[in-house]
This record gives structure tokens, C-alpha cells and sequence, in this order.
């Protein structure tokens, strides 16, 4: 139907379609979106497994204005199981063109409060409720460019927004049934150790309590420790956090006698942001240089012993480059403080974790006295500090560390958060 004021949306419509196949006893319907084609080999590829199935979906294919019709690539098919769901980008996942039985979609439904991710929403909901498949042969042609506009449109930054609250409410709601099935898929369960290090002042310490707060598969520190000695002392799988672990990369893998499966996330953030950090240990100081950066010793002042940001770039472009078991995994701070439920979503897909809260409420609970140490405060997630290092107290640190060290503006531009030298005009 034509909605130009959006007075139903998507879900409405798809609803009432439920409810009139439902009155004309209609055994199955075929969704498709109005932008898209089916093929005319859909109903003999579905009926090969529609007796053994509630909901059946195919391969993206998917058609750009004025070319031929190509294979999503590198989606996932088939799929299965709802863990394949979970563990994997929903862009290379589902799409709405999809039979389902009527008796299935009537228990679910679309919820017409949404007008992004709704349809992830309702996938879930079927995958958990009933027997789901994707086929690794195409039901429709996915259209690109087409989609519909108007007041309930939503763009496609919307809806990656949307479909990462939808996951991350739905591991949370579903914690209990999830590591039932990854239990019966990893029989031969191997044990995990997930290390997370990187830049100093990078917000390693509220990730980590992020972390504690929200991941229930894991086992956690109540302090930052080294990895190489808790791979060695821990059984089961564990989180540790200590950014001096980059470092120490060899030693973890060396001390790893019981076998762990390693995976290493990296927090990285705009290096202009670092060097113009702070720390409660060391009042008044700027935290890490190029150069350097404080130890703070368990008894005693301060020393300025450590390596410093290029050195810590070097540790990371190595371990990203030498042939080290594991995934490796880079989290920006930006994202995690402006992204904070996609991230959540991103992790939860790469690194197989279970959920039992959010990230972004995680300074609501108990946080244990040495991981608030290195903390300049407890709070909400808060993107107004991404471009602190603007404010004009910084501006003379910012001068003397990049003329002292122009590896920096290399590094700068390696990372992503500039493309040349021109943002410095302003701090000469």
C-alpha cells in the first residue's frame, strides 16, 4: 500500500498480511520486500526442504542499478543453527525475502514500534522459536538502490545502529538457551583466554569494566594482571586486562601450557588524545609521551620508565603482522564511547561471548577499588572527551610532542584519524 505519511510502516502491513493469510488458512507466505524480485526458481528450491522446515531463507543475491545479478560476497550459507546467526555479521547473513509457515510468523510477528531492524527482531525470534534454514541457492534478487523513503524510512546506518541493540538484547534475554547450544556444539570445548592490551590511556580500565559487568562466559580480575602468568595459573576460559601485555606477546604465547585458544583485542584511540592524557597517580603530569610513559609502583613515587606511544605502535604493528595464533581484534575508544551497543554486537559476533547486561550501564555497578584506580571518574560512556585534546591547555603539548617526534603524524595517518599533516597549520 502506498504510507506517504507513515501512518503504518513496514511492520503494520506485514502484520495485517499475517493475520489475512491466517483467515484464508494459507499454510505458508513468502515475504519480499517491494523494491525486490523473486525468482522463478524459488518454490522448487524451497519445496526440497519445506516438509522439515517452519522458515526457509536463500542466498543474497543482489542486483546495483545497471549491472548483473552477483552473489552477496562473502556471506555466510548455509545456516543452520542459531549460533551460525549470532557468531556472524547480519549483513551476510538473512534478508527479508523468506518462506515461513503461517502458524510460525503468527507467534512472532513484527513490531511496528520499530522502523529499523524489525526484521532481525522477528528473524530471532523464529530462528529461537522455531526450525530455521538459509539455503545456499538464491528465493530472490535483492535490488540495491531502491529502497523506499519517506518519514519511516531509515538509512543504512540506522539500521546497522538498530540490529546491534536488537542482538544485544536479544543474548541478553536468551543467555541461558545460547550457551546450552554453544555447550552441545563444543562438546570438545577448548579453553579460551582472551588478552586485551594496547595504548595506555586508551580506556582499557572502563572497557575491561564494560566487560566484567556484561560477559557472563568468562571469568574476570578484579585488578590488571599479566597475562603470562594468569594463562599459566587460570583454568577455564578468562579475560585479562593489562596494556602492557603488548609487549609480552611472545611470553603469553610461550607460557601457554594447557593449550588455551589465545585471541588479542587491541584498544586503540587517537594518539593526540594520549599524549595529552592524565592519570590520579601522577597529578599535574601529562601521563605518556612519545618516549615515555609512568610506572606506578606498588609502594613509592612515579617513575617515568616505560615506553612510550611509538614504541607501543611498534609492539601493536607487530603482533598484527607476525604469524600469532588467534584472532586479533582492534577496538577504537571512539567507538566505544559513541558506539558503544555495536561494539557490544561486534564483540559478541568475533569473539563468541554470552551476555547478561549492557555495556553502557556498567558504571551502575560495583566496580572493584583497583580497577577504579587508573579511572579519572566513573560514568556513563561519554563522547564529549574523543576531542578533548582540542582545548586549549593542550595545545602547547600537543605542538612539542609531534615537532619532537614527526612519527607521529605517521602514526596519525596509519591509524585512520587523519589523512595528512594539514590539521597541524593550526597548533605551528
Amino acid at each position: 500500500m502506498e504510507d506517504p505519511q507513515g501512518r503504518f510502516g513496514r511492520s503494520q502491513r506485514r502484520n495485517d498480511g499475517i493475520r489475512r493469510a491466517m483467515e484464508l488458512g494459507m499454510e505458508w507466505v513468502f515475504f519480499i520486500d517491494a523494491d525486490d524480485l523473486m525468482l522463478p526458481s524459488a518454490f522448487s528450491s524451497f519445496s526440497l526442504c519445506h516438509e522439515e522446515y517452519d522458515a526457509v531463507w536463500g542466498a543474497i543475491l543482489e542486483q546495483s542499478p545497471g549491472q548483473q545479478p552477483c552473489s552477496r560476497p562473502n556471506q555466510v550459507m548455509p545456516i543452520h543453527s542459531l549460533i551460525t546467526l549470532l557468531d556472524n555479521d547480519p549483513f551476510l547473513t538473512l534478508q527479508m525475502g523468506h518462506f515461513v509457515r503461517v502458524s510460525a510468523a503468527s507467534k512472532i510477528m513484527f513490531d511496528p514500534s520499530m522502523d529499523a531492524g524489525e526484521d532481525f527482531k522477528y528473524y530471532l525470534g523464529l530462528w529461537r522459536d522455531f526450525r530455521c534454514m538459509k539455503l545456499d541457492r538464491p528465493l530472490f534478487i535483492n535490488r540495491r538502490g531502491r529502497h523506499s523513503s519517506g518519514p519511516r524510512s531509515a538509512t543504512g546506518e540506522q539500521w546497522t545502529d538498530e540490529v546491534s541493540r536488537v542482538f544485544v538484547d536479544f543474548r541478553i534475554e536468551n543467555n541461558d538457551l545460547i550457551e546450552s547450544l554453544r555447550r552441545s556444539d563444543e562438546a570438545g570445548h577448548i579453553q579460551r583466554h582472551v588478552v586485551l592490551s594496547g595504548f595506555s590511556r586508551s580506556g582499557t580500565t572502563m572497557f575491561y569494566s564494560m566487560l566484567r559487568h556484561s560477559v557472563s562466559n568468562f571469568r574476570f580480575l578484579d585488578r590488571e594482571y599479566p597475562a603470562a602468568r594468569a594463562v599459566v595459573e587460570m583454568q577455564g576460559d578468562v579475560i585479562t586486562k593489562r596494556p602492557l601485555d603488548i609487549f609480552d606477546i611472545g611470553n603469553i604465547i610461550a607460557a601457554n601450557k594447557m593449550h588455551k585458544r589465545l585471541d588479542f583485542v587491541v584498544l586503540l584511540r587517537d594518539i593526540r588524545s594520549v599524549v595529552t592524557s592524565m592519570h590520579p597517580s601522577v597529578p599535574g603530569e601529562y601521563f605518556i609521551g612519545h618516549d615515555y610513559q609512568y610506572f606506578i609502583p606498588p609502594e613509592g613515587p612515579p617513575t617515568r620508565t616505560l615506553p612510550g606511544v611509538l614504541a607501543t605502535y611498534q609492539a601493536i604493528l607487530s603482533l598484527f603482522k607476525t604469524e600469532v595464533p588467534g584472532k586479533r581484534v582492534v577496538v577504537r575508544y571512539e567507538d566505544l564511547v559513541l558506539k558503544t551497543t555495536r561494539v557490544q554486537e561486534y564483540l559478541g559476533q568475533v569473539l563468541r561471548l554470552g551476555y547478561c547486561g549492557r555495556f553502557e550501564d556498567f558504571y551502575q555497578t560495583e566496580i572493584p577499588d583497583e580497577l577504579v584506580a587508573p579511572l579519572n571518574h566513573v560514568s556513563a560512556p561519554d563522547g564529549s572527551r574523543v576531542d578533548k585534546w582540542r582545548s586549549p591547555e593542550h595545545r602547547d603539548r600537543i605542538r612539542t610532542q609531534f615537532l619532537a617526534c614527526p612519527a607521529l603524524f605517521d602514526v596519525l595517518i596509519q591509524t585512520g584519524y587523519e589523512r595528512d599533516r594539514s590539521w597541524f597549520s593550526e597548533f605551528e
